[in-house]
């Protein structure tokens, strides 16, 4: 299989490179939009090519599926201007010029966040959920999907949308629990919240086989897929387990949601006035609360049937490696 992939130097792309690497029959183009400040080798079937001539430059004449992994990763402080270039106006301009080159396929990595929080009453999440983005990161997606699926309208070259939930494993420094990890072995992470809400994880293992199946699997041209592990966790199970891997305790005491919001109101507005008192980013922000204390889940079901997807990493296993991960990285 012949395959360009944009994002293989971020935390999902590089596991995909890693996965369609490993097998001598792929011929993997990636994707850089500048000289790697270290040059790591590539296997003899990876070549790198320079994004500096614009998408519109590339060749696609044999290629059989465009993985476009690279995106604005949600972070403080980032505008909606840089999120609509990155998340948005690219992956169209990139399907424009696939389809015009003569791709086969095209795989947009997406996201859970087009949905919003929705209220409890209409859970779990299904594919059929209306994009109801509560942040700007979650409306970029959505927008993408969008204007995406207008492009792909009448186009030969297949698109095919998949939404992860919150993607944990090895070698992501700035996912949400890498970060839930530091906090609990430094002592300094509190719960906000009763801790009974829940989220849906997905290890990333699974996730780069989700993208391997939508590469290959006959699915209608703009079908979007929900992919998450087999079932949520609530946020205490998830801690209490994380701190048994560490070895640490954490404290009992619950910060009410109300008093969290008002801390993350002032920080906010005192980052907002240059004063960042707390490293790059609030050391608790609103989105962060939202992320941490409302309850969530999925339906999966969609993938399943279309992609024969079936997540195989539990949370036990998945938090282990990703525990061990971290304390290499910090030996």
């Amino acid at each position: 299989m012949n395959c360009m992939l944009t994002g293989a130097s971020g935390f999902i792309g590089s596991h995909l490179l890693a996965r369609l690497a490993a097998d001598p029959g792929n011929r993997i183009d990636i994707l850089r939009s500048a000289a790697p400040a270290v040059e790591t080798p590539l296997g003899q079937n990876v070549r790198a090519h320079s994004l500096a001539g614009g998408v519109a430059a590339l060749d696609y004449a044999d290629i059989d599926v465009v993985f476009h992994v690279g995106a604005i990763r949600p972070k403080f402080g980032t505008t909606r201007e840089a999120y609509r270039a990155g998340n948005v106006d690219l992956p169209v301009a990139f399907y424009r010029a696939a389809a015009s080159g003569g791709a086969r396929r095209f795989v947009f990595v997406s996201s859970i966040s087009v949905f919003g929080w929705p209220a409890a009453d209409a859970l779990p999440i299904t594919d059929q959920h209306p994009y109801r983005a509560d942040t700007l990161y979650g409306w970029s997606k959505g927008e993408a999907e969008r204007q995406l699926r207008a492009a792909a309208a009448g186009a030969s070259t297949k698109l095919v949308i998949v939404r992860p939930s919150i993607v944990y494993g090895p070698n992501d420094p700035r996912g949400m629990v890498t970060k839930l990890t530091e906090l609990i072995a430094k002592g300094t992470y509190l719960t906000v919240g009763n801790g009974h809400n829940r989220v849906q994880l997905i290890y990333i293992d699974d996730v780069i086989t989700a993208l391997c199946l939508a590469a290959i699997q006959q699915v209608p041209s703009g079908e979007g897929f929900i992919v998450t592990g087999a079932q949520p966790i609530t946020i205490d199970r998830l801690v209490r387990r994380l701190s048994e891997l560490l070895d640490r305790t954490v404290p009992r005491l619950r910060i009410p949601v109300a008093a969290a919001r008002v801390v993350a109101g002032v920080l906010e507005g005192l980052y907002a006035c240059g004063l960042k008192l707390t490293g790059p980013e609030p050391m608790i922000h609103r989105e962060g609360i939202m992320t941490m204390t409302r309850d969530r889940c999925y339906a999966i079901d969609h993938a399943r049937h279309g992609l024969g997807f079936e997540p195989v990493v539990d949370y036990d296993e998945g938090l282990r490696r990703t525990v061990a991960d971290y304390r290499r990285s910090r030996q």
